[in-house]
């Protein structure tokens, strides 16, 4: 069957979080390991609340700051820090950019309230046909009722769709359904894995 559609994770596919020096100066300020700061932002039972849109972005610093305890003006600085760390694939974006029209491009992401704010410099329409994020479904990866939501709002059947993710359980839950499934390793490599399933027959 002919592929229509290519959906795409956010996090660790498209953007990557890069710890920088700012970072491990924090966590050496705050008496953490290093490596420890990023997870208590992003991996916390408030942040899987957002992500299930029942939860704010206050809410989540809120609670990551009760863990700290930093003053007001400390706080910011480590927000600011903290989101410096994002680096987006330009390149895989570009490239996402130049299937179509041949293929309809779609996001499937674990997210944060407010994320198609807050993302819309790189997901928006000019990228993507649809754009599907947990916190306004109410739904996480890999509950396969996401993933037929995303199909039903690009109008194509399981086979006609590749799903790329770097979360082997939530490959595996788009296999499942009948998606043709990529484990998300690098930029070139899945690139080059599209190409060759978009030739095929």
């Amino acid at each position: 069957m002919t592929i229509r559609a290519i959906i795409f994770d956010i996090g660790g596919v498209l953007n990557s979080v890069q710890p920088t020096r700012s970072v491990r100066a924090w966590e050496s300020h705050l008496g953490l390991a290093e490596g420890q700061l990023l997870p208590l932002v992003f991996d916390n039972q408030m942040s899987q609340r957002s992500s299930l849109g029942q939860a704010t972005r206050q809410e989540i610093w809120d609670f990551v700051n009760r863990q700290l305890r930093l003053p007001p003006a400390d706080f910011s600085k480590l927000q600011a820090d903290v989101w410096g760390c994002y680096w987006w694939d330009m390149d895989l974006l570009t490239f996402i950019r130049s299937l179509r029209p041949r293929c309809k491009t779609a996001i499937l992401s674990n997210a944060w309230v407010d994320a198609r704010l807050e993302m819309q410099d790189h997901i928006n329409d000019d990228t993507f046909d649809v754009i599907v994020y947990s916190s306004e479904e109410g739904l996480l990866k890999a509950d396969p009722e996401i993933y037929r939501r995303t199909l039903q709002r690009l109008t194509v059947a399981p086979a006609e769709a590749i799903f790329v993710d770097d979360m082997p359980r939530n490959v595996r839950a788009a296999e499942a359904l009948g998606i043709h499934g990529i484990l998300f390793t690098g930029s070139l490599a899945v690139q080059e894995q599209i190409r060759r399933l978009l030739k095929s027959p």
